[in-house]
């Protein structure tokens, strides 16, 4: 995985330095439930965004969504997808992570429901089993970063 976070001797001429995470900085800044936003691309290029809940597990995210969603139909065409999640108080982080997305229904509703309960708690499942019935069906959006990118305020 490669990341823009660039060592000290890369640094030009009047750069800063990039305060990055370190991989637990990231695991625990990631286990809170923060709203992400996840970016696809459109038929003619243009960026989509939308925030959702997502789950960080084994180095990789996943995010679910009604099967028929505008970010499903864009990610059958162009799997490429980035995901932003960024603190709301100090110290100030984010994670930026992107790759190619691998769609999947198998356990939709299992995951879904693990994702759905960091920001519902126990109504989570039936939250997820309700978007299910009311749309048609559940996928989950499964991202292995091929880039990430992270900060952090000092």
């Amino acid at each position: 995985m490669t990341g823009y976070n660039l060592p000290k001797a890369s640094w030009g001429k009047g750069a800063l330095p990039v305060p990055i995470m370190t991989k637990r900085q990231i695991k625990q800044f990631l286990a809170r439930p923060l709203i992400a936003h996840v970016t696809t691309l459109r038929s003619d290029g243009s960026a989509h965004t939308v925030p959702v809940w997502y789950q960080y597990d084994d180095a990789r995210f996943y995010v679910f969504t009604p099967s028929l969603s505008v970010k499903i139909t864009h990610l059958k065409r162009d799997p490429r997808l980035t995901i932003s999640i960024a603190s709301e108080d100090e110290p100030y982080r984010y994670v930026v992570a992107s790759g190619v997305a691998v769609l999947s229904v198998e356990r939709a509703l299992e995951r879904g429901g693990a994702i759905a309960s960091r920001y519902r708690g126990e109504a989570g499942p039936a939250f997820v089993q309700a978007v299910d019935t009311e749309y048609g069906g559940v996928t989950v959006v499964m991202l292995a970063p091929k880039r990430l990118m992270t900060w952090i305020s000092e």
